[in-house]
């Protein structure tokens, strides 16, 4: 059976592999910390904990992509995203 190209000119892949051609295989992470009560991002008590949340992720095998932690518009909590080896259902 012969493949046909589409008017995109690129070979029809089967379902699955279209998918692996178009995603890489990494899944999108994210740690959120929180201070409790008035304790806010700026405290030591957070800072400390984003700090170690990424220092934990820069050693670990497969994890790429840290990103700067971001801070919410109400000062409470701190976002760190990141990437992961694998696709979203082998990270599960």
């Amino acid at each position: 059976m012969e493949r046909q190209a589409p008017q995109d000119g690129h070979p029809r892949l089967d379902p699955v592999r279209r998918a692996r051609h178009r995603f890489p295989d990494q899944a999108g992470e994210q740690v959120l910390v929180q201070g409790k009560g008035s304790v806010t991002a700026r405290d030591p008590q957070v800072t400390t904990a984003v700090k170690d949340v990424v220092s934990r992720l820069e050693r670990i095998r497969g994890i790429t992509g840290i990103e700067t932690p971001l801070v919410s518009k109400d000062g409470r909590s701190v976002l760190v995203n990141f990437d992961m080896a694998g696709t979203d259902e082998q990270v599960e």
